[in-house]
C-alpha cells in the first residue's frame, strides 16, 4: 500500500468486511474476569475487555485507515502516529531508549533531590524533582486504575508504581488529593466474577468476612504535563488516550503491575453539579445586566403631529428672531452699575445726616465713674460719707462719730 520514491504515499485497502468472533467458547469466556488468551483479539473485542482492563475497545476513537492495533510492530507507523490511535504506541519516538542508570534513578525517583543523570524522558525525569519550581500542567481528567495491592502495600510502594506507570505513558503521573488534602486511594473489595470466586474458594476464612475481604486499592491518578510539553509533542492532553494506552499494554501483557481495570473520568460529580451552577449565575446575571443596559437606551418615538382637516400650521420666521432692544431696553449694564453706585451714595448721605440730626445720641458717661482710683494714687480714699450713704447705711450721725471710708490695708 506504500509507494513513492520514499514510500511516503499510501494507498487505502480496498475496504473488507470486519472480523466476527466466531468462536462459541469466547461468547462463553467473555467477561468474567480472565484473560483468554485465544480470545485475545480485536474481532472478540479482547475477550469483552478481561484482557484490555474492561476496555473493550482501546481504538474506538481512532481514525486511521490503518488497524493500528496489528501495526504494534517496533516500527513507526504516521498513519497511526496520533493521540487518538495511541501514538502509535510511541515506536516513532525512539521507543527503545533506557534509562542508563535504571537502579540509581528507580531508588532516587520523585525523593525531592535533582538527580540531572536522572532528569530525561525514559528515566521519568526523576520524578519531577527537577522542576519543582515550574508550574504544574495538568491534562483534563482522572485516571482511576484498580490493581490487586492493599492500599497499605500501594502506598509504600508508590513511587515505583507511579514511575512504571509514567514510563509506559512518556509522562509523568500522582496521586490526586481529596478536598482535605488526604490521597485518593480507596480499599478495593472485588467484583462477583468467576475468578473472585475461585480465588476465595481457595482461602479459609469465615464467610461473612469473606465479601469484606479487601482485594485491592482504587486509586486517582493525576498526568503532570509539565516536563513532557517541553521535550516532546506526544503529550496525552486528555486521560482518555492514556487510559486506551494501558488497555492496550494490558493487550500486550507489558504492564508489571496487576491492573484489573482503568477508567477515565472527566470531572466528578460535585465539582459538575459546582460549575454548572455558577454557569447559571453567571448567565442570569449577564442577562439582568443586558436587559438594564437596553431599559437605558429605550427611547420614545415621536409621532407626527394631529391636525385637523383643513387646519393649516403656519409658522412666521420673524418669530424666530429676536428684536433688537430699544428705548430703555436698550440701557447697558455699564449704565445701570453707574446709577447704582450713585443711588448707593445718596442713600449713605442720608444715612450720615440722620445719624447726625435725628438719630439716637450715645449714652454719656457719668463723672462718678470717670472718678476712678489710679495705682499711682494715695490708697486712702478722701472722700466724706454724704447723707445719701448715711440714709442707705441706715447710719445716724452724731457729733462725737466720725465715720470714715473703709480704709486700705
Amino acid at each position: 500500500p506504500f509507494w513513492g520514491s520514499r514510500c511516503e504515499l499510501y494507498t487505502a485497502p480496498p475496504s473488507t468486511p470486519p472480523a466476527t468472533c466466531l468462536s462459541q467458547y469466547c461468547a462463553d469466556k467473555a467477561r468474567d474476569g480472565v484473560c483468554d488468551e485465544a480470545c485475545n483479539s480485536h474481532a472478540c473485542q479482547w475477550d469483552g475487555g478481561d484482557c484490555s482492563l474492561t476496555m473493550e475497545n482501546p481504538w474506538a476513537n481512532c481514525s486511521s485507515p490503518l488497524p493500528c492495533w496489528d501495526y504494534i510492530n517496533n516500527q513507526c507507523d504516521e498513519l497511526c502516529n496520533t493521540a487518538e490511535c495511541l501514538f502509535d504506541n510511541f515506536e516513532c519516538q525512539g521507543n527503545s531508549k533506557t534509562c542508563k542508570y535504571d537502579k540509581y534513578c528507580a531508588d532516587h525517583f520523585k525523593d525531592n533531590h535533582c538527580d540531572q543523570g536522572c532528569n530525561s524522558e525514559e528515566c521519568g525525569w526523576d520524578g519531577l524533582d527537577c522542576a519543582a519550581d515550574q508550574p504544574e500542567n495538568l491534562a483534563e481528567g482522572t485516571l482511576v486504575i484498580v490493581v490487586l495491592m492493599p492500599p497499605e502495600q500501594l502506598l509504600q510502594d508508590a513511587r515505583s508504581f507511579l514511575r512504571a506507570l509514567g514510563t509506559l505513558l512518556h509522562t509523568n503521573l500522582r496521586i490526586e488529593r481529596d478536598s482535605q488534602g488526604e490521597l485518593m486511594v480507596y480499599p478495593y473489595y472485588g467484583e462477583k466474577s468467576a475468578a473472585m470466586k475461585k480465588q476465595r474458594m481457595t482461602r479459609r476464612s469465615i464467610p461473612g468476612e469473606q465479601e469484606q475481604e479487601v482485594a485491592g486499592s482504587k486509586v486517582f491518578l493525576e498526568i503532570d504535563n509539565r516536563q513532557c510539553v517541553q521535550d516532546s509533542d506526544h503529550c496525552f492532553k486528555n486521560t482518555d488516550a492514556a487510559a486506551a494506552l494501558l488497555a492496550s499494554h494490558a493487550i500486550q501483557g507489558t504492564l508489571s503491575y496487576p491492573l484489573v481495570s482503568v477508567v477515565s473520568e472527566s470531572l466528578t460529580p460535585e465539582r459538575t453539579q459546582l460549575l454548572y451552577l455558577l454557569a447559571v449565575a453567571v448567565v442570569i446575571i449577564l442577562f439582568i445586566i443586558l436587559l438594564g443596559v437596553i431599559m437605558a437606551k429605550r427611547k420614545r418615538k415621536h409621532g407626527s403631529l394631529w391636525l385637523p382637516e383643513g387646519f393649516t400650521l403656519r409658522r412666521d420666521a420673524s418669530n424666530h428672531k429676536r428684536r433688537e432692544p430699544v428705548g430703555q431696553d436698550a440701557v447697558g449694564l455699564k449704565n445701570l452699575s453707574v446709577q447704582v453706585s450713585e443711588a448707593n451714595l445718596i442713600g449713605s448721605g442720608t444715612s450720615e445726616h440722620w445719624v447726625d440730626d435725628e438719630g439716637p445720641q450715645p449714652k454719656k458717661v457719668k463723672a462718678e465713674d470717670e472718678a476712678l482710683l489710679s495705682e499711682e494714687d494715695d490708697p486712702i480714699d478722701r472722700r466724706p460719707w454724704t447723707q445719701q450713704h448715711l440714709e442707705a447705711a441706715d447710719i445716724r450721725r452724731t457729733p462725737s462719730l466720725a465715720l470714715t471710708p473703709p480704709q486700705a490695708e
